[in-house]
């Protein structure tokens, strides 16, 4: 709607995740390259968490269009499954038939012939579980027991959980502790600090062909106060702002814009 009046080629605060539109903060380059290392050295189970709109899934968006050719990922979106159920989505996703007629010994079965003949092909693959926090209990011990299957020194599948900050208190409970040990990495992303968000909105004006200086100092400063430096809510202020300045036909973006915006 305000593309036009504003320069934009495209939408510049679209709160869908686009790995195209990842800003690399000190944090998420951090959470970036703690992941490299893992997948590289083929470790058994990984652990990202996040505030509610941090960026983990455009992060692992961003993950998932660089992967190597010979790594084959499925990723679980809709991790509210007990073990079974989660176990049938995982065959799914690798593209392996779960027949309703076949008992859970059966699945797991199918499960690790396919792992196991990848990896005499010299392919690896990566199970992506997000919104992991909604994991049941029985649900993680059944991730659990896919990292026991081994060959020679590392695992024949590697895990990924991705959720709130509520996963890291999953993992202190006691019924966790088995998986929780195998975690070799493992980062949790803050918010942007208010430096951080002002270079998050420069490069998403930029990004989409706009004027960077559309925001001033004082109009980035309300944006953080008002977001908290969380970038989903960063984008849906600063996307409120705009609809407001187009409508005002304001040309720039002071505090007092990004006020009435919000309110």
């Amino acid at each position: 709607m305000y593309n036009e009046f504003y320069g934009f080629t495209k939408d510049p605060f679209l709160i869908v995740p686009d790995p195209n539109y990842l800003y690399m903060s000190p944090k998420h380059e951090e959470a970036l390259a703690r992941l490299a290392y893992g997948l590289k050295e083929r470790q058994a189970v990984m652990l990202l968490t996040g505030e509610v709109g941090a960026g983990k899934t455009t992060l692992i968006r961003f993950v998932l269009s660089r992967l190597p050719s010979a790594v084959q990922a499925a990723t679980i979106t809709n991790s509210n499954l007990m073990a079974e159920p989660l176990l049938r989505m995982i065959l799914a996703e690798f593209r392996l038939p779960a027949p309703l007629s076949a008992d859970k010994a059966e699945l797991i079965k199918n499960l690790q012939a396919h792992l196991e003949n990848r990896e005499a092909q010299r392919r690896r693959s990566l199970l992506i579980i997000d919104e992991a926090q909604n994991l049941p209990i029985d649900a993680l011990e059944e991730i659990r027991m896919l990292s026991n299957f081994q060959v020679k020194n590392h695992s024949l599948i590697q895990i990924l959980l991705v959720g709130q900050p509520e996963l890291r208190a999953r993992m202190r409970d006691p019924r966790c502790l088995q998986i929780s040990q195998r975690i070799a990495v493992n980062y949790h992303i803050t918010a942007l600090n208010l430096d951080e968000t002002r270079a998050y909105i420069t490069y998403r004006l930029r990004r989409s062909g706009g004027n960077a200086e559309l925001f001033t100092p004082d109009a980035m400063e309300m944006v953080f106060r008002l977001s908290r430096g969380i970038p989903r809510s960063i984008n849906l202020t600063c996307d409120g702002a705009l609809i407001y300045g187009f409508a005002e036909e304001v040309r720039i973006i002071d505090s007092a814009v990004v006020t009435k915006a919000a309110k």
